[in-house]
């Protein structure tokens, strides 16, 4: 029988299914995602949701297939949007960035700075720089009275 609240808050807002007719919403959802803990069978630190026996376990020893997968590369790490993972949205972040509008391919001496960038530890935190630096850089917007903080 399928629920019709979450199986760990009760809420009815946004449900994702998962298994055995359970649900779960979008905040118990991203909480589990943002904070992977050390499944119980395999011991590998992943997003825990799944019932198994009397415990709550990773997709993989669930036998299912994980909803917090990366729908681009498929892994569970570094969360950034729904469907999305952080390393993925800063790949097509950077690509836009760099690729010469010619070309249409990153110059051999932004390589170097590209894959320092990609492959950072903490793409998330890459990710809110570059979001700061544009911020920081934008245009000021016109006005009524001409240009604000001109």
């Amino acid at each position: 029988m399928t629920q019709r609240a979450c199986w760990e808050c009760a809420s009815t807002i946004r449900l994702t299914p998962l298994t055995h007719g359970r649900r779960i919403c979008v905040a118990c959802r991203r909480r589990r995602h943002y904070h992977p803990e050390k499944c119980p069978r395999c011991e590998t630190v992943r997003p825990l949701a799944w019932q198994l026996d009397d415990a709550i376990v990773c997709a993989s020893c669930a036998g299912v297939a994980s909803i917090f997968t990366c729908s681009e590369c498929g892994r569970e790490e570094h969360p950034y949007g729904f469907y999305r993972c952080a390393r993925c949205f800063l790949r097509e972040r950077l690509t836009e960035l760099l690729t010469d509008p010619i070309s249409g391919t990153i110059h051999h001496r932004l390589r170097p700075v590209f894959d320092e960038l990609i492959n950072a530890d903490r793409p998330q935190t890459v990710l809110w720089w570059l979001a700061a630096k544009e911020a920081r850089y934008r245009p000021a917007a016109p006005s009524r009275h001409g240009l604000r903080n001109a």
